[in-house]
This record gives C-alpha cells, sequence and structure tokens, in this order.
C-alpha cells in the first residue's frame, strides 16, 4: 500500500466522506422498516355544517380519522414511526370515520352541557334567556359502578351554587337517564354520525 493512500485514510475529509456513506445506507435501509398505517372504510360520515365539516376535514382528518393522507416528510423514517403511533393513539381518542361505533364510551368521557331559558320572541324567534345551570357526566366504571359507570355533577345559577346537599342527588341523574341503557345512558351525541 502506498504512503499516500495512507494518507488519505487518516485525513477527516476521507473519515467524513467514509461516515456520510455508511450514514446514507442506514437510512435508506430504514426507509424499508415501516409500519403500516391502514385506512379502514368508513362506517359512518360526520354531519355538520359544510364549513365546519371543512375546517375539521383540513385540520383534524389526517390525524383522527380513517382517510389520513401524510404530507412528504411525514413519510421518512424515522419521523414516520411516530407519526404513526401519534396516528394511531388520536383515532383511539376520536375517529371521525367511526362515530357510529362510540358505545359504550370509553372510561374519561366527559360530556358538559350549559343550560339557560330559551325565550320566543314575537317573530317565533329563540333566543337565549337567562342562564339556568351547569352539568357534568364523567364515565369512570369503576369510581362510579354505583351510577351506571357516570359521574354526575350540576351548579345552579351564576354563582355556579353546587345542586343538592349532598350525593344522593345522583339517583334523581340515573332515574332520568336509566331509560337509554341502550345508548350507554347518554341522550345526545355530541357528533352525529350516519351509518
Amino acid at each position: 500500500m502506498s504512503s499516500i493512500s495512507r494518507t488519505l485514510r487518516r485525513t477527516p475529509r476521507y473519515f467524513c466522506c467514509s461516515l456520510f456513506a455508511i450514514s446514507t445506507i442506514i437510512i435508506i435501509g430504514l426507509q424499508f422498516v415501516r409500519p403500516v398505517l391502514q385506512n379502514s372504510p368508513v362506517t359512518g360520515e360526520l354531519q355538520a355544517p359544510a364549513a365546519l365539516k371543512q375546517i375539521l376535514r383540513n385540520s383534524c382528518y389526517d390525524c383522527h380519522s380513517n382517510e389520513t393522507r401524510l404530507s412528504w416528510f411525514d413519510q421518512i423514517v424515522p419521523a414516520y414511526w411516530l407519526v404513526v403511533a401519534n396516528i394511531r393513539k388520536a383515532r383511539g381518542h376520536l375517529n371521525f370515520s367511526e362515530l357510529t361505533k362510540i358505545n359504550p364510551w370509553p372510561d374519561g368521557t366527559i360530556f358538559a352541557k350549559v343550560a339557560w331559558d330559551r325565550l320566543t320572541d314575537d317573530k317565533g324567534q329563540t333566543q337565549l334567556g337567562q342562564f339556568k345551570q351547569v352539568e357534568f357526566m364523567i364515565k369512570d366504571s369503576k369510581n362510579y359502578a354505583s351510577t351506571l359507570g357516570w359521574g354526575f355533577a350540576r351548579w345552579r345559577g351564576f354563582d355556579l351554587k353546587p345542586f343538592g346537599q349532598d350525593a344522593t342527588f345522583t339517583k334523581g341523574c340515573v332515574g332520568c337517564h336509566n331509560p337509554m341503557r341502550a345508548n350507554d345512558y347518554v341522550f345526545t351525541q355530541p357528533i352525529k354520525g350516519e351509518e
């Protein structure tokens, strides 16, 4: 081996070129190690005003639906691994493509309801009247097993005075929600899907 080739191998330039070549081969090889991100068929279409639907489609659907479209930079490993993990997690929380499958509601679900008096003006238009109350339903099958798996809370008036003297007020909540057992004791859905 000549002294020139030995000298070249010891130079920083040779080392940098070798490191770059090895790194490039590893990065290209990693592009073939890709978890599958499957877009299952859509089973429920979001029913909402067109403007809202477009906002959700542009802002949320890539992670929260079965209609995911990844940008080019999301498809480069190792970023792709993180993106796929985040999409799977997001779909587990809320999937706009499977809204009809939310029954029973998962533990951690929270519903909030704000109630006002309803006023009708002389033209027959409905308007908000005086504020009445705020209500919450919190799903926790273990902690609220005695109340259908839901915790209930209610505050009345502008001063948000707690409703009821103690936890027995929930008997009224249970009695009211019991006829909705086929819908996990929930009267309304936050977003309605259509099969």
